[in-house]
């Protein structure tokens, strides 16, 4: 397994082009949502900030919309 930031600089290029925000970056790495997170006091388990987390947010981030 990849460590977490090869991932998202997988994500990063290969799903958004190479080019995002600094926010869209932090959002990413942190494999959490900033949406739910505000509305819940509990955090995603370690299992599901991988890949499939890192691209779930990567489709919803303003980069990818505006594609």
């Amino acid at each position: 397994m990849q460590p977490i930031e090869a991932q998202v600089a997988g994500v990063i290029d290969e799903v958004l082009g190479g080019d995002v925000s600094p926010e869209t970056r932090r959002i990413l790495l942190s494999g959490e949502n900033p949406l739910l997170t505000a509305a819940s006091t509990t955090k995603p388990p370690t299992e599901l900030r991988g890949l499939p987390s890192i691209l779930g947010l990567a489709f919803g981030s303003p980069e990818f919309q505006r594609r």
